[in-house]
């Protein structure tokens, strides 16, 4: 099965390419920031996606659930990314689109960011996230990318290193990377 979803992945046919405006999103990513992915599919469907979508290269840490010792919801996935990124948990931000993704954010400590326009219904997200967000520019928002937020660095670094509520407002925790979901920026 894994290799056939493998072989789906095609940009010229269209699938496995990202959500409009993600492609943009990782690439207003800072480089000093990093970026490492975490999907229940295989790392061949992640590497796949990834190098077929140019971006590849600004993640340092892929995996997928057949080369981390438990899929989400466990943490070992997450844990293993933040190692390998070099990056203690409670400074790292996962975003994700399922129920599991919080789930393994919270067992491991990192801060869980859910978004909202993938399979998974809000009210199926809230229980494990940190914060919310129904659009990709929430997010560049939320993750201080937003070129706007240049004017006004303090609100951004303010956001930044405390975390977010369910509503995207600031709150007190310290996070400052990112280690992002496999799935959350990919439509098929």
């Amino acid at each position: 099965f894994d290799d056939l979803y493998i072989g789906l992945v095609d940009p010229a046919k269209g699938n496995a390419g990202f959500y409009p405006g993600i492609f943009e999103l990782i690439q207003a990513i800072p480089g000093d920031v990093k970026v490492g992915a975490l999907t229940n599919a295989a790392v061949a469907y992640a590497e796949a996606v990834l190098s077929a979508n140019n971006v590849r290269d600004r993640f340092a840490s892929v995996h997928g659930a057949d080369d981390v010792a438990a899929a989400k919801p466990a943490p070992d996935g997450l844990l293993q990314c933040c190692s390998e990124l070099g990056v203690a948990p409670e400074h790292a931000i996962y975003v994700g689109d399922s129920p599991s993704d919080g789930a393994a954010a919270r067992a491991a400590g990192c801060m869980s960011l859910s978004v909202t326009w993938g399979a998974n219904p809000a009210e199926t997200l809230a229980a494990n996230s940190d914060g919310m967000v129904s659009t990709v520019r929430q997010l560049r928002s939320l993750l201080c990318l937003d070129p706007s937020q240049q004017q006004a660095p303090q609100r951004c670094s303010a956001a930044g290193s405390q975390g977010l509520d369910t509503a995207g407002e600031a709150r007190g925790r310290n996070s400052g990377q990112v280690a992002a979901s496999g799935a959350e920026g990919v439509h098929t």
